[in-house]
């Protein structure tokens, strides 16, 4: 990953925590969702910019976009040593 370097950058990144997220298919579709809602918000270029950056991360097979009201996500569970990830929405 190269700076800046952010907690939607760091969450589903393939180098970051995304392996350790075990709702990862949840968790990408609630950020992209949020991101959304400050994009039409704001209409700021740059979160236009890093939502095309987030969804041209690979994902696993199972994780597509979902839709926009796809559900909230309350907590992201990691998978092995890594301490639960709790996300406030």
């Amino acid at each position: 990953m190269q700076a800046p370097v952010n907690v939607l950058r760091l969450s589903l990144h393939p180098l970051g925590i995304a392996s350790h997220i075990v709702n990862l298919v949840q968790w990408r579709a609630h950020l992209f969702e949020r991101l959304r809602q400050q994009i039409t918000a704001t209409a700021d270029p740059a979160l236009v910019a890093l939502l095309d950056e987030l969804k041209a991360y690979p994902v696993p097979d199972e994780a597509t976009d979902l839709p926009h009201h796809a559900g909230k996500v309350r907590s992201s569970a990691a998978r092995s040593q890594v301490p639960r990830l709790a996300a406030a929405s």
